[in-house]
């Protein structure tokens, strides 16, 4: 995440006067869901969130640093920060609109969550003068403030919330996402995809589920791929079609996970064309629970050190049922097929462990 500075019209008036030996007064900082088009003209954000914690400010030289601190528990409701805004005490004109900070991309806050960004935001300064921040306690933080914060933001269980995407602007919404996942977030959907579905570097307290209301009300028919993701990543009750696609991908697999923390498929469907693979993990941990896997020359496959557990599974049609590969260890519980729909197993130096017989 990148912040850049603009000086508002009053902000470029008062720098003129801070070179001539002014004291810089900041008077408070807030952040801000708004979009500014033309920040010279600005006179105040135009969607104000929350005030910021001001830290004391270091100086050296000419540049004065100032640290400033957002707590998402202090939010009164959810929003998408996109601006900071640095308000300053004019000598002539009183409070204005110093500077805006905007960011390179938004960023979601949850009210009551345990998010805490900090940022430190560089003013140039006369050395002499310096600069001055709020010296109240709302306006100052230390640690004998911030660790009761902290710990009370540290026992709230992330939250839970629940969106409704058409199925033809999943992707999009995917890809915007803020990395950091304070929540528990439930993406309702229907409809049909076709582009890929990408899963990539989430972490967090939270979790992402994508479900449809029932099998049947949302296809995917390209590829799903899922990496680097430290929060629980479940898909529920999704179709998924190879339409031939998955062959152009690296792991030649329909729903591919790398790096993952928890990745599951619930109640899901996978329909082959004979070719390719269904589900493939490799370095993660992976479930599938109830699911119906029809068509591939590889039904499931657990690579590189993975742990992939298996029940519940309904399959036929396949060419290789589990398949095991450097390290990869797979679990077939009691109430799943041994051979998941195929003709055999294959194992490259993994670990199967089939209806409580280890192969």
């Amino acid at each position: 995440m990148e912040i850049h500075g603009y000086f508002t019209r009053k902000g470029l008036n008062l720098s003129a006067k801070l070179s001539a030996g002014a004291s810089l007064t900041i008077t408070r900082i807030v952040a801000g869901s708004g979009v500014i088009t033309d920040v010279k003209a600005a006179v105040s954000l135009p969607q104000p969130k929350q005030e910021l914690e001001v830290n004391t400010p270091e100086q050296t030289g000419n540049t004065a640093t100032i640290p400033v601190t957002l707590m998402a528990a202090e939010a009164a409701e959810n929003y998408s920060l996109t601006v900071l805004g640095v308000y300053a005490k004019d000598p002539d004109a009183g409070e204005i609109l110093y500077k805006v900070y905007k960011l390179d991309g938004p960023v979601s806050i949850v009210a009551g969550s345990r998010m805490v960004l900090r940022f430190y935001l560089e003013e140039t300064v006369s050395e002499e003068a310096g600069v001055e921040t709020p010296g109240s306690p709302a306006g100052v933080i230390t640690e004998e403030v911030f660790n009761p914060v902290r710990e009370a933001v540290q026992k709230t269980a992330a939250p839970t919330r629940g969106v409704t995407v058409p199925a033809a602007e999943l992707p999009a919404y995917l890809k915007a996402l803020p990395r950091l996942l304070t929540e528990q977030l439930t993406i309702h959907t229907e409809g049909t995809v076709t582009e890929p579905l990408e899963l990539t570097g989430f972490y967090g307290s939270g979790s992402i589920t994508i479900t449809a209301d029932t099998l049947g009300n949302c296809t995917v028919t390209d590829v799903v791929s899922a990496s680097n993701c430290a929060v629980p990543v479940i898909l529920d009750k999704l179709a998924f079609e190879d339409s031939g696609k998955a062959a152009d991908t690296f792991y030649k697999a329909v729903v591919a996970g790398a790096n993952m923390r928890n990745f599951t498929l619930e109640a899901c469907s996978l329909t082959g064309n004979g070719t390719g693979r269904a589900f493939l993990v490799t370095n993660s941990r992976g479930r599938l629970h109830q699911c119906t896997i029809t068509g591939f020359e590889n039904a499931v496959c657990s690579w590189t050190y993975s742990i992939v557990g298996v029940d519940g599974i309904t399959a036929s049609g396949n060419s290789i049922g589990a398949h095991l590969y450097w390290g990869g260890i797979m679990i077939l519980c009691d109430n799943t097929p041994q051979l998941l729909g195929g003709a055999s197993n294959s194992n490259f130096g993994g670990l199967l462990i089939c209806n409580s017989a280890v192969v």
